[in-house]
């Protein structure tokens, strides 16, 4: 009388340890798949703020060409300054 039972546990116990294995895989796999989309989700960030920077940008194009000549040399002054200091 003991062999079933003893298969019944082995049985058991094969099937506890597969699910388990199972539950591991899934959460490994879930969580490369949460890596993947935030590494996804920056690059997504990074062009949005490349073309937020390109749009102020031609902005400020813009501006100095449509400024009265005096305030066009100031504002011309004034960009390269701060462009030189964002560059460091």
């Amino acid at each position: 009388m003991s062999t079933p039972y003893t298969e019944q546990f082995t049985r058991q116990s094969n099937e506890i340890i597969n699910n388990t294995l199972r539950a591991v895989d899934i959460n490994n796999k879930l969580a490369t798949n949460t890596v993947d989309a935030a590494r996804e989700n920056l690059k997504v960030y990074s062009r949005a703020a490349d073309a937020v920077t390109e749009f102020s940008n031609n902005i400020a194009k813009a501006c100095i060409v449509f400024s009265v000549p005096e305030q066009q040399q100031q504002f011309i002054s004034f960009a390269r300054k701060v462009t030189d200091l964002t560059l460091f």
